[in-house]
């Protein structure tokens, strides 16, 4: 299967707000947010029909990481504008792996923003 080149990055701080609703405690009120183990992760394979249009975009998907450290719940917060590549990231940014956020010494529920790059070149 054909993997073309794309990244990782972590998304700003501000991006922070956009996760926050439900969780019991927020990673931007956390003394430390969740941070992805990126060894952990499977690496979003770009759809067929986006590589075939040779779409790109970056998309802003928010984790829910529990205090195990794996994902809850993930959503879309921001779209690259191609719904395919939206959901291949989200799919398999999921199946990383997490520190949990800590408050008070202690492993909290927290949402976390993560972007995801698609670029061809």
């Amino acid at each position: 299967m054909l993997q073309l080149p794309h990244r990782f990055m972590l998304a700003p701080a501000v991006l922070l707000a956009l996760a926050g609703c439900a969780a019991p405690a927020l990673a931007a009120d956390a003394d430390r947010p969740a941070v992805a183990d990126f060894n952990s992760c499977a690496k979003p394979m770009y759809p067929k029909d986006a590589l075939a249009n040779k779409r790109e975009g970056t998309v802003t998907v928010a984790f829910l990481v529990g205090t195990d450290g794996k994902t809850e719940d993930a959503k879309v917060k921001t779209s690259s504008g191609h719904a395919d590549l939206d959901e291949a990231a989200r799919v398999a940014i999921a199946k990383c792996r997490f520190s949990p956020a800590i408050k008070g010494g202690e492993a909290v529920r927290s949402w976390q923003p993560v972007q995801y790059v698609w670029t061809l070149k």
